[in-house]
């Protein structure tokens, strides 16, 4: 377990978190109250173990192994590419650019975003998604999608937009 209590992780943009699995590795990886949003640092989930992410601002999370990933309070974008890629996420509140989903299936309770634009591009996999504000600035937004969804199954409940 990483427990940042706040604290922020800095890069020079080339740094990364990477969750692998080796005969030691602990079933559960756990990141806490980490920091980071100025200088991305890429959260890598390369492993079969569960990784549980709480109250997180780095990222994007890149979503390349199989153990599940259980995410609440996290900031940043998500890029999911395996198929065996299991994600429950609470308050996901994306402070970054959008959300890619070609493998693999993500529920998310409850999605909030300030930004203009697609929000998530989704060319496979699952998404099933309770709940989604986007508060972003009012004005003219007939030149995208909210979702851009191809050959995805997708089930969206309760979208509210400003």
């Amino acid at each position: 377990m990483i427990v940042g209590t706040g604290a922020s992780l800095e890069t020079d943009g080339n740094g990364q978190l990477v969750v692998q699995t080796s005969a030691t590795s602990p079933p559960v990886v756990k990141l806490l109250k980490l920091g980071g949003v100025f200088n991305p640092m890429p959260i890598v989930q390369q492993s079969n173990r569960t990784l549980i992410l709480e109250s997180l601002v780095i990222g994007p999370l890149l979503g390349q192994g199989t153990g599940d990933i259980f995410a609440t309070d996290f900031a940043q974008c998500m890029q999911i590419t395996n198929a065996a890629q299991h994600i429950w996420l609470w308050h996901y509140n994306m402070e970054g650019a959008g959300t890619s989903l070609s493998a693999g299936t993500v529920r998310m309770f409850g999605w909030k975003t300030e930004h203009d634009g697609t929000q998530l591009t989704a060319t496979g996999g699952t998404l099933e998604l309770l709940g989604m504000r986007n508060y972003a600035p009012c004005g003219d937004h007939s030149g995208y999608s909210v979702f851009n969804l191809t050959n995805t199954n997708a089930c969206i409940i309760a979208f509210v937009t400003r």
